[in-house]
């Protein structure tokens, strides 16, 4: 069985972890300890596969689009997904494309306000 997710960082499993709770660095999260939703689905769902496009920040057009395009991929390839499971931000979240050349500008800098260059906020045009 083939299941296709989507969402934002709840549902991407490296951004779900509560690392200063935990007292972990952030790269030494254990996945068999700690899923998003999504990963937990193959623990409950026998003889599933899932294909998570969850993205920290992402907004509603990339979430969609995201799925859109894993479930093309895997007909494509003649695995007709069983499920779709999409878990939708919050609908005030605003997407902004971001040249990765560009990223690290001072004009940038402004826009995250402190977010970091990989980021989106929901910043105003300037």
């Amino acid at each position: 069985m083939n299941i296709v997710t989507g969402g934002c960082s709840f549902s991407n499993t490296v951004d779900c972890v509560d690392y200063t709770r935990f007292k972990m660095e952030h790269d030494s999260y254990q996945l068999d300890n700690y899923k998003s939703w999504a990963l937990h689905l193959e623990d409950i769902v026998p003889d599933c596969k899932v294909y998570n496009t969850a993205k920290p920040a992402a907004g509603n057009g990339y979430i969609s689009r995201a799925v859109i395009y894993k479930v093309n991929e895997l007909l494509e390839q003649y695995k007709k997904p069983d499920y779709v499971f999409i878990q939708l931000t919050s609908c005030d979240r605003k997407e902004l494309l971001v040249n990765i050349d560009d990223a690290t500008s001072q004009t940038d800098d402004k826009r995250t306000q402190g977010y970091g260059a990989g980021h989106v906020c929901n910043a105003e045009p300037a």
